[in-house]
């Protein structure tokens, strides 16, 4: 049986534990990867997925591109806020008239 390779430096965060940040009544939760001095890039997962779905050695290859990773988890999934207040949207309703059944839009997330 072999052992895992050890990650390289360029896969390991720059914090062991993802941190949080509050902005305008919202905390999301985040974890950066590499130089804070090289080019930003910012990783943004899609629907129900947390920002572990940015696999660490995905992550050190691009701080080895030369990149400054920041991975989050979007509100209401992961260690970010939940919206917990605003209930379960109607999923019927989601597909037919999504402005209707969604508690925020796309918009307030810009």
């Amino acid at each position: 049986m072999t052992s895992p390779a050890p990650a390289s430096a360029s896969s390991v965060p720059n914090q062991p534990e993802p941190v949080t940040l509050t902005a305008n009544g919202i905390t999301l939760a985040y974890q950066t990867y590499g130089d804070p001095t090289a080019t930003p890039l910012l990783l943004v997962m899609g629907l129900a997925t947390q920002m572990l779905g940015w696999h660490e050695e995905f992550c050190g290859q691009l701080v080895d591109a030369g990149f400054f990773v920041v991975r989050f988890d979007n509100r209401d999934i992961g260690l970010s806020r939940h919206m917990t207040e605003a209930g379960m949207p109607d999923l019927q309703k989601l597909f037919t008239d999504p402005r209707a059944a969604a508690t925020y839009t796309l918009e307030d997330m810009a």
